[in-house]
């Protein structure tokens, strides 16, 4: 393990529908009598019936606490309960919801794939309504040698730092659910501006220089439109790092590779934060 004490220097070069569910008149709300465990049990009662109550339920109630139980009722055998479920999720605000629900955008029935999307814009108020941009990240494109780990990590420090951004709500796949078109029409429905992250490792190397072990990388971000691909910004993030010693071990290598990529990504993502804070005023 590299010990802090063997770490040299590091420097950073910065660069340049809504489904509306309705239950017959004069159903009896039996689920609505019973406690909230008992409206989670309902979920899975072999009614459809009584699970759709549940699920419509619980979302009016706000009963934060039932939000694992809906999102496993998001797969339900019955389209009503998923569409429920999906709406009642969006009223409760539950961020950690955005996948699953992602998914039933492209869903056969109409009527969930319109309610997928309500709990979306609900979701998306739910962040103090200040959202303005969808924000994808791709995959970054490295040299075939880099160890995979690197390039999780560098997706994971751009999300992190963009993601603090109010205005931001980071993709939950709708990119990949959504053809262009539908795409579109998705982002006006939501008030939302598409954005796409294009990041590259364009340099990560190791090198023995005056005695000591010498790593250097550069991470690059284009930042284009998320339908049209259009180009709007660049970034760019530099650093190295170094131990007083030519001959180390490779877990030590691989650890001044992360500190490097750490930075590298840091700077650059910093950039794309304050672009997007100002984007309207470029």
């Amino acid at each position: 393990m590299l010990r802090p004490d063997r770490l040299t220097g590091l420097r950073l070069i910065r660069g340049f529908f809504l489904c509306l569910l309705l239950l017959p008149a004069g159903a009896p709300p039996a689920a609505a009598q019973g406690s909230s465990a008992r409206l989670i049990q309902a979920l899975r009662d072999p009614s459809f019936k009584v699970r759709l109550q549940a699920a419509i339920i619980i979302g009016k109630r706000k009963l934060v606490h039932a939000t694992p139980a809906l999102r496993d009722a998001l797969d339900d055998d019955h389209d009503a309960v998923r569409a429920a479920a999906a709406i009642s999720l969006g009223k409760l605000g539950d961020q950690n919801a955005r996948a699953r629900v992602v998914r039933l955008l492209r869903h056969d029935n109409v009527l969930v794939a319109r309610a997928a999307e309500k709990s979306l814009i609900l979701l998306d108020q739910a962040k103090d309504g200040t959202a303005k941009y969808l924000v994808a990240i791709d995959k970054p494109k490295a040299p075939k040698q880099v160890n995979r780990s690197h390039l999780v990590r560098l997706t994971e420090v751009l999300k992190n730092k963009i993601a603090q951004n109010p205005q931001v709500i980071i993709s939950a796949g709708e990119e990949r659910v959504l053809k262009k078109s539908k795409l579109k029409t998705h982002l006006r429905k939501r008030k939302l501006t598409g954005i796409l992250i294009q990041p590259k490792l364009s340099r990560l190397r190791a090198k023995e220089k005056h005695g000591n072990t010498v790593v250097d990388g550069k991470v690059s971000v284009m930042v284009v439109t998320l339908v049209k691909k259009r180009m709007e910004f660049s970034a760019a993030g530099e650093a190295d790092a170094w131990i007083e010693d030519a001959n180390i071990a490779k877990s030590d290598q691989k650890e001044l590779e992360t500190a490097v990529i750490q930075a590298c990504a840091e700077a650059a993502a910093e950039q794309v934060y304050d672009y997007l804070l100002q984007r309207e005023n470029y």
